[in-house]
C-alpha cells in the first residue's frame, strides 16, 4: 500500500521588534506547530529575542526603521529600505 504523504498548510508570522510584539507571535507558534509548517518574518531587534527562547522556527529578517527625526536620518532610512 503506498504511503500517504501529508502537507501541512504554510503559515507567516510577523512581529516587529519588541517583546510585546514577539512573545504573544510566539505563543501562536507553541500552538499551531504541531499542524502547520510554520515561518516568521522579523527585524533585527525581534530576532533577538525570538533566538534566545530556543524555538525552532525559520527565521527571516527584514530591515525596518521609524520614519522620524531629522530630515538626514529619514534619507538615511529611505536608502536602507531601498537597497
Amino acid at each position: 500500500m503506498p504511503k500517504k504523504i501529508s502537507i501541512k498548510p504554510y503559515i507567516i508570522l510577523t512581529a516587529g521588534g519588541t517583546g510585546g510584539h514577539v512573545f504573544p507571535a510566539l505563543s501562536v507558534f507553541q500552538k499551531l506547530k504541531n499542524d502547520f509548517e510554520i515561518c516568521f518574518i522579523c527585524d533585527e531587534r525581534a530576532k533577538k529575542f525570538i533566538q534566545s527562547s530556543n524555538h525552532e522556527l525559520d527565521i527571516y529578517t527584514l530591515y525596518s526603521s521609524t520614519m522620524s527625526g531629522s530630515i538626514y536620518k529619514k534619507i538615511i532610512c529611505l536608502i536602507k529600505l531601498l537597497y
